[in-house]
């Protein structure tokens, strides 16, 4: 096309949905590739949906005793509606809101608090014991990543993500744009301690009551 790689290749939605067809467009048989393409994108798009909703499934489905066919109807129903918004002639910015702020703190913060569960309520020594014995092998070092080496990397990055947020804004987006995009990131982490409460309070307060 005669325009120079710099100014092609992007992030986010315009990559999958602007560079990659011009380029299959210049490749021998483009409306194969492109075809596969897309079928590619496809796929991807409902294993993540399964990954994503069989964890929730499977814990629905042990809280309230009742089967996956029942739970994940309704539960993809809602995420089909709630996925709407990206749909809409502003969908590109809820898909590029949710795109930055959700990778860069929801992800950090929920690995951080799997390795710190693990290692601190759970227990390094009791998980250790439950690996295959070909594993086992390796539990000094295992022990070390979980307890030290893991969560010290994923705090410093995301001590470097908020300072780099603080000092240099997402560039684009109005101020309201902004919050939205932190709702996105740290919305969802309220619901640990909501659910937990609601747990305590259930159970007259006592601690733990099955939690773990």
């Amino acid at each position: 096309t005669g325009e120079p790689l710099e100014s092609l290749v992007q992030s986010g939605p315009a990559l999958a949905f602007q560079v990659f067809p011009i380029a299959m467009g210049l490749m021998p048989l483009p409306q194969l590739w492109a075809a596969l393409f897309f079928l590619m994108l496809l796929n991807l798009g409902i294993s993540s949906a399964v990954s994503m909703t069989s964890p929730l499934t499977t814990a629905l489905c042990e809280r309230f005793g009742t089967t996956a066919r029942r739970v994940a109807p309704p539960l993809h129903l809602l995420g089909f509606v709630s996925g709407l918004i990206y749909v809409s002639r502003a969908g590109t910015y809820w898909l590029t809101l949710s795109d930055h702020f959700v990778p860069m703190f929801l992800t950090i913060v929920v690995g951080l608090s799997q390795c710190l569960l693990v290692s601190l309520a759970y227990g390094a020594r009791r998980l250790l014991e439950s690996l295959p014995p070909e594993d086992q092998r390796l539990a000094p070092w295992w022990a070390f990543c979980w307890q030290w080496l893991l969560p010290a990397t994923l705090s410093l990055l995301l001590l470097a993500q908020v300072i780099h947020e603080g000092s240099s804004p997402f560039g684009g987006f109005p101020g309201w744009a902004l919050a939205v995009g932190w709702v996105y990131s740290l919305g969802p982490l309220l619901l640990v301690p909501l659910f937990y409460c609601a747990h305590a309070r259930a159970h007259g307060g006592r601690r733990g009551g099955g939690v773990m």
